[in-house]
């Protein structure tokens, strides 16, 4: 039998209707007569990176930092039952259920219509079950019949799926070691939960401190002035200009006064271009337009939005809002032609360009029973699908150019499409002088949708080329939730404001990478790569786990966090003075640390001293193993200056 693993109740009931399995199975599955499907849904969380006590015996702080494990752990998770870590009997029955599914199956089908991090979630649960048969994908890009028909008929699997399964993994470790260093590093200073930060938050929040500060500092430009000339040719009227501007309103009024002149007569006008244009509507929503729009009309921050669009795709009303494309596939234009007409215009692209998503569009479903916000989401989408599957403005567009009143001015015609004038030298008659001034005004404060649409913009994320549904360290809108969430900025009315806490986040972290805009872009871009390139993912991680050990570093050796006293050491790699902190002794002048947690072991002055004095300890018992056994060792410096065991030291367990 097939065994197809959906991520909600929601959608499993969806494919159970589609696929004929309306038999209910004791725990809930779905099944036909035959038994020949079975489709049940696991919650995408419930098999995942384990949390930071995993790693701390129970505790909810981590000594050794930067902390880099020697191994990243995945399994069901745990919560909190009678003030232990422990495996909830939900999550015990849910995991039993799903593993004699599995045990059953010739083929295992993960139903989602996420991106790379829920395909890594799906080959973590299928290695922890050791799922030993056939997997495949069904990329459900809407819950409506033909969508999940195709989805199933069509279904992925091979090495490409392998690939995105595994760029995924790397996100999800990126993230898990951005998260624990981060919020640790803070956590010991201020307190747990004090700076909760995910991935890109620091650096949209730097990114956002700057706008503001840049916006304060602005000043209102020089008023400068220019003159126009209304034109009128086979009946279109048409403005012409000069490519000057003046500062000086007194030269702007005597062109002017010389322009008044020429109104009444005919002047001969050049051709200087001829264009046929066609401007097409504007396209469907991707997931960026629609947290902008939704921000700018409705008031909806992008929290907000997801929870509305997720339960919309669920209930089969719309498709999936997970998108970067607004394009739509050659697939869906007879059923798109038969409820709208003018889509026959419409410009659908080849299904090989987007497999995975599309632009986000409204199903055949009627709505019923939608709550309020529920309502100006869908109203918002279909009004913008219909916008953009209307006929597109065809025009041939006409550059001329014009001497008139001492000036050269230029301008263009807008003609019916096809229409060309037959001479290169035509008259236009003008009817009108103006004089225009303008200056550049002092920009007011930072909106959240003019933001976010830049933030996209500039990350690129929502670029044409991109084919895989977004995950969550795409989604710049939901990082902007999290900073206004956690009280790292303020949203009144659409505007943003850095807090006081936020601001006090900037000062830690404006120094490092952390928040820099442009490497937080090419690490996503060289993880979204992995999806397509045979190379493996281990170099990816290994390089990831250098740089955040590089950033955690000069943060645990902060002076604004941590209470420290200069030391008589020297660095035994610059011959600096050494300085000590609560996690950390570190050189003033280079980048050499000595970690006072190593294994599970707190180092003692004396271990220090000799450390930094002779390059080695004497022997020590009490680090940790992987099996949690205790141990004898001695540390040495290597080459680079690192702290590491001593090659030939014999380990005495205990």
């Amino acid at each position: 039998m097939n065994l197809v693993i959906a991520t909600s109740n929601t959608i499993a009931f969806s494919i159970s209707r589609t696929l004929n399995c309306t038999d209910r199975k004791p725990d809930g599955a779905f099944t036909n007569d035959t038994g020949s499907i079975v489709i049940t849904a696991v919650d995408p969380e419930l098999i995942a990176p384990l949390p930071i006590q995993s790693y701390t015996e129970g505790s909810d702080f981590v000594k050794t930092l930067p902390f880099i494990p020697e191994k990243l752990k995945y399994g069901i998770r745990k919560t909190v039952v009678d003030g232990k870590m422990k495996i909830s009997a939900e999550d015990k029955l849910a995991v039993e259920n799903l593993l004699a599914h599995i045990a059953k199956a010739d083929e295992v089908i993960f139903a989602s219509d996420g991106g790379s991090e829920a395909q890594a979630l799906f080959a973590i649960v299928c290695q922890w079950a050791k799922v030993g048969v056939k997997t495949g994908r069904m990329w459900l890009t809407a819950l409506n019949h033909k969508a999940v028909g195709n989805a199933y008929r069509h279904r992925h699997n091979g090495l490409h799926v392998t690939r995105i399964g595994r760029a995924g993994m790397v996100q999800l470790g990126m993230d898990f070691l951005h998260n624990t260093n981060v919020e640790q590093s803070f956590a010991q200073a201020y307190g747990k939960g004090a700076f909760a930060l995910g991935r890109p938050d620091a650096a949209l929040l730097w990114t956002i401190n700057n706008m503001i500060e840049s916006r304060k500092k602005a000043v209102a430009g020089t008023p400068k002035q220019t003159v126009g000339l209304t034109c009128t040719y086979e009946g279109q009227s048409f403005i012409i200009a000069p490519t000057e501007v003046w500062s000086d309103r007194e030269i702007a009024e005597a062109h002017y006064y010389f322009l008044q002149d020429e109104v009444g007569t005919p002047v001969h006008a050049t051709i200087i271009d001829v264009e046929e244009r066609i401007e097409r509507p504007e396209p469907c929503y991707s997931l960026a337009t629609l947290q902008v729009d939704a921000i700018a009309t409705l008031g909806m921050l992008p929290g907000k939005v997801e929870a509305v669009a997720t339960a919309l795709f669920e209930k089969g009303y719309i498709s999936s809002h997970r998108t970067s494309t607004p394009n739509l596939p050659e697939r869906l234009r007879r059923q798109i032609e038969r409820c709208y007409p003018t889509a026959k215009q419409f410009d659908f692209v080849p299904d090989s360009q987007i497999p995975y998503c599309h632009g986000i569009v409204v199903t055949e479903r009627t709505p019923m029973f939608l709550n309020h916000d529920e309502e100006r989401l869908y109203t918002l989408i279909k009004e913008r699908m219909e916008t953009a599957l209307d006929a597109p403005n065809r025009y041939t567009e006409v550059a001329v150019e014009v001497e008139a009143g001492g000036l050269k001015l230029y301008g263009s015609i807008n003609l019916p499409y096809g229409a060309r004038p037959e001479d290169d030298i035509i008259f236009v008659n003008p009817t009108g002088a103006s004089i225009l001034g303008f200056s550049a005004k002092k920009p007011g404060p930072l909106k959240a949708d003019n933001f976010l649409e830049g933030i996209y913009e500039v990350m690129g994320i929502n670029a044409p080329g991109r084919k895989l549904p977004l995950d969550g360290i795409h989604n710049m809108g939901l990082a902007l939730q999290r900073l206004i969430d956690n009280g790292f900025v303020k949203e009144l009315f659409g505007e943003l404001e850095v807090t006081g806490k936020g601001r006090l986040l900037v000062k830690h972290t404006e120094e490092l990478e952390l928040s820099d805009l442009g490497t937080l872009m090419s690490q996503i871009q060289e993880v979204d790569d992995l999806a397509d390139s045979t190379i493996g993912t281990k170099g990816t991680m290994n390089a990831y786990m250098d740089w955040i050990y590089n950033q955690i570093r000069p943060l645990v050796a902060n002076t604004w966090l941590y209470a420290n006293k200069p030391t008589e050491f020297k660095c035994p790699k610059c011959g600096g003075s050494m300085t000590s902190f609560p996690a950390v002794v570190v050189c003033d002048q280079c980048d050499f640390t000595v970690p006072r947690f190593f294994k599970g072991y707190e180092l003692t002055e004396t271990d220090i001293r000799q450390l930094l004095t002779y390059g080695y300890t004497s022997p020590i018992y009490g680090f940790i193993g992987n099996q949690g056994r205790k141990f004898c060792d001695a540390l040495v410096l290597d080459a680079k200056f690192r702290v590491i065991f001593a090659a030939k030291a014999a380990k005495i367990y205990s």
